[in-house]
């Protein structure tokens, strides 16, 4: 059998349970290397040492993209990853006959390091960095949709899904119960969230409650009418994903902050939880990851938990609001010192100043 017929064969067999995206994504990876390479080929020709001599050849810049890049690591971890799996289908379900070396070996090709990629996704914002972000947003509505990213840690393809029924602004909590994402042939799609445990409710803190109550108000206002199916981040078209993208990286260049990814708002809010709650396990029900099953009980707990998060985000967002002002009274403080004991003044303009400095350093 050769390999492209076995990956028709895996293909279909992959179809029920496996989400459109990630089919589109197996399709494009195989017909954009692994097909040219490797489909015609009978699969006991393919052996462990022709895989390596592919992934190095990638890593190289044999193979490039159609704009004449080299393939990102993580994009080559995944072709070969495609490739180990269907050689292992190939093995359990009799198509083929892999020695154990042959199989041993598929096994010993670790997956390589994309050091730049990894360092980009992994920068993260403190408060600090995001309040000065968000003085150079414009928009109201991408304000209110960075804030959600930034201190639900909701993903992108939730937060652009989100619709107004979704969120209780009397609870103040966000029910996460669909995600979008791009489908080959039919452009962004809602779909179900990524996973059982992705289902889930977030509560959210007093001042981001009231930025989304001001903007339903807005909202509700603009339509006049029932909005509740209405897109919170869009109206009746969510936005898209390419627009959301360019959106950030203005923003980012006029405020010269640190070039995080849009998945980095995630990764920052799960740093600011733990570093408020040191609670691994509540603050990985917050961000839907995977977990054991739980009782309803704990659910119950889990549930007061959450609450007591999102006060503890509200506390974070007042102190340091509070130690911004506090550095600011600080500043003219000095400033009016240094007047004080160097500035060439008359006599009631000093005393002025003496004045302005009293009332300064009773306000701090």
């Amino acid at each position: 059998m050769r390999l492209n017929e076995l990956f028709e064969i895996y293909i279909e067999d992959v179809d029920l349970i496996q989400h459109d995206t990630s089919l589109d994504g197996m399709r494009y990876r195989y017909n954009s290397l692994i097909r040219n390479v490797f489909g015609e080929k009978e699969l006991e020709d393919i052996d462990f040492k022709d895989i390596k001599r592919f992934q190095k050849e990638m890593v190289e810049g044999k193979y490039r993209t159609r704009e004449n890049t080299i393939f990102s690591v993580s994009y080559i971890n995944g072709v070969v990853q495609l490739l180990k799996r269907l050689l292992s289908y190939a093995n359990m379900m009799d198509y083929a006959d892999f020695s154990y070396e042959q199989l041993r070996g598929l096994k010993s090709i670790h997956n390589l390091k994309d050091k730049g990629r990894f360092k980009k996704q992994q920068i993260i914002w403190k408060i600090s960095d995001f309040n000065v972000f968000l003085q150079y947003v414009d928009d109201e509505k991408y304000k209110a949709l960075f804030n959600v990213l930034f201190y639900t840690g909701l993903r992108k393809g939730e937060a652009v899904s989100l619709c107004w029924k979704d969120v209780d602004l009397i609870e103040q909590t966000i029910a996460v119960t669909s995600t979008a994402c791009r489908v080959k042939g039919k452009g962004q799609i809602v779909k179900e969230p990524k996973s059982k445990c992705s289902y889930r409710i977030v509560h959210i803190n007093d001042s981001l409650n009231e930025m989304l109550l001001n903007l339903y108000l807005e909202e509700k206002k603009k339509y006049k009418t029932n909005i509740n199916h209405h897109y919170v981040f869009g109206s009746y078209k969510m936005i898209a994903y390419t627009t959301l993208d360019r959106r950030f990286r203005k923003y980012k260049r006029v405020a010269g902050v640190s070039d995080m990814t849009l998945h980095g708002f995630r990764h920052s809010h799960a740093t600011m939880m733990l570093e408020l709650t040191n609670d691994v396990y509540n603050v990985s029900k917050r961000l839907g990851h995977e977990s054991i099953e739980i009782t309803d009980t704990y659910l119950h707990v889990n549930s007061r938990i959450q609450k007591e998060m999102a006060e503890q985000i509200e506390k974070a967002i007042n102190d340091n609001r509070k130690s911004e002002y506090d550095s600011f009274l600080q500043r003219i403080k000095n400033d009016l010192k240094k007047e004080l004991m160097v500035g060439n003044y008359s006599k009631v303009e000093m005393e002025s100043i003496r004045r302005i400095y009293e009332v300064v350093r009773k306000s701090a």
